[in-house]
């Protein structure tokens, strides 16, 4: 069998290659472990490979070339022993502080963080029937449920959209509220009086009269007593009435009655101006149609 396509297997790394290498690297860890993938950084790193190949091949005591892909190679199955190593002994490590008695049972990582995501879908569930029971138009009563410890704790720990949802945006149609509306508490109600024109001729000196007693009532009172009326009660001059007196002024119905006489002229006036339109449009149409014949007739006569 020829040996033809076969690797050259090169010699192992000495004691004191490995101490200069690493020595070597230590110089460029800055480019060689950075973590970006793009065109540039990884130009920088060829060239960081480049220069510790010189490096090391000009300083190497044993004479032996090693090439920069023989050397980073070494270097990666370095960081993977290591790494193996730094893993069991943490696993000693945690079996070690969490050996227990025979009754006892150490807890596996696989079993934390399946109890881990029972306990977030519990609280999902729980949140989606309370929702549900919200958003109900039926009557009746909240249903109390009392919360864990472990659901508060949940509760702090999870992220509140998987729990509420999204926030609806400021401009968003979900977001609209309706206004509130503020009432006073002490609210008076005026009754509007409106008469027609014959009673208010009637009733006018009426009230004048009792207009005069009553501002004679209230001089004499003001000159008797020394305290000051209070502000917030005012004498009505109109007497209230039990009732409200429907719209019937005649001044109103006068102003009405012009508004709708007027808008009969308008639309008159409007309905007369389609109607010459529409004639205006059907002399133009048959003008039309006698020049196209015409037209017609000497384009034959002309052939």
């Amino acid at each position: 069998m020829s040996d033809f396509g076969k690797r050259k297997r090169e010699s192992n790394f000495s004691a004191n290659e490995k101490q200069l290498l690493v020595s070597i690297i230590s110089k460029y860890a800055h480019i060689i472990e950075d973590k970006k993938t793009d065109r540039t950084s990884m130009d920088t790193k060829n060239e960081a490979w480049k220069c510790i190949e010189t490096e090391f091949n000009s300083s190497n005591a044993d004479g032996i070339y090693r090439k920069a892909e023989r050397l980073k190679k070494f270097f990666c199955n370095k960081k993977h022993d290591i790494r193996i190593l730094k893993a069991e002994k943490a696993k000693l490590g945690y079996l070690e502080a969490n050996v227990l008695d025979n009754d006892e049972h150490v807890m596996d990582t696989e079993i934390i963080k399946t109890f881990y995501d029972n306990e977030k879908k519990k609280v999902k569930k729980n949140n989606i029937e309370e929702k549900k029971f919200l958003n109900k138009t039926g009557c009746g009563k909240l249903p109390i449920r009392k919360l864990d410890d472990t659901e508060d704790v949940m509760l702090s720990i999870m992220n509140k959209k998987t729990i509420y949802g999204l926030t609806p945006h400021q401009f968003d149609s979900d977001n609209v509220s309706t206004p509130k509306i503020q009432v006073n508490e002490n609210v008076e109600f005026e009754y509007l009086e409106v008469e027609n024109n014959e009673n208010q001729h009637s009733n006018y000196e009426s009230d004048m009269d009792d207009d005069e007693e009553d501002n004679n009532c209230e001089n004499k009172s003001n000159q008797s007593s020394k305290t000051p009326v209070r502000q917030n009660k005012s004498c009505s001059r109109r007497r209230p009435t039990e009732f409200v007196k429907v719209l019937s002024s005649s001044l109103f119905a006068e102003k009405y009655d012009l508004l709708l006489d007027r808008r009969l002229i308008l639309s008159e006036k409007l309905i007369e101006e389609l109607e010459e339109e529409r004639v205006f449009k059907r002399k133009e149409r048959k003008l039309k149609l006698e020049l196209l014949q015409l037209e017609i007739v000497e384009k034959k006569q002309k052939k």
